[in-house]
């Protein structure tokens, strides 16, 4: 005959743990999905979707740094070309380059405080129910 190995079921303390950590890595889903998708942002008028992907925050930052060089250098026309979700193009001045990526930027930033009590709000529950009930709104 065989050796049978047993393993207890797991407790309701161990599961509500497994459960918390399943709502702490749905919240940082959240969180990654949010920045992803972007923010709302006007362009003359229009209200447009600025990307705030990883690779569209690096083309910001660059985008920024160019705009601050004409800045330093005296340009105020509109000289600079951004392109957003939609695909349509704007001609903004150095000076709405800045503000359009530092706004992006702080989108970035905004979403972690959120995520932070989220997830402390999950690490505090008591049961499933207080789980199920925490979204991100």
């Amino acid at each position: 005959m065989g050796n049978v190995n047993w393993t207890p079921a797991p407790t309701a303390e161990e599961l509500l743990e497994e459960a918390k950590q399943r709502k702490i890595a749905e919240i940082e889903q959240w969180r990654i999905e949010v920045v992803d998708t972007g923010m709302a942002y006007e362009f003359e008028g229009s209200q447009e979707v600025v990307q705030t992907r990883a690779e569209d925050r690096e083309n910001l930052m660059g985008l920024e740094s160019e705009a601050n060089h004409l800045i330093e250098a005296g340009v105020t026309d509109p000289v600079m070309t951004f392109r957003v979700q939609s695909n349509n193009e704007y001609l903004l001045t150095p000076e709405e380059m800045v503000a359009v990526a530092r706004a992006a930027f702080k989108h970035k930033a905004d979403q972690y405080p959120i995520a932070w009590a989220l997830k402390e709000q999950a690490r505090s529950a008591s049961s499933q129910e207080e789980l199920d009930a925490i979204t991100w709104a």
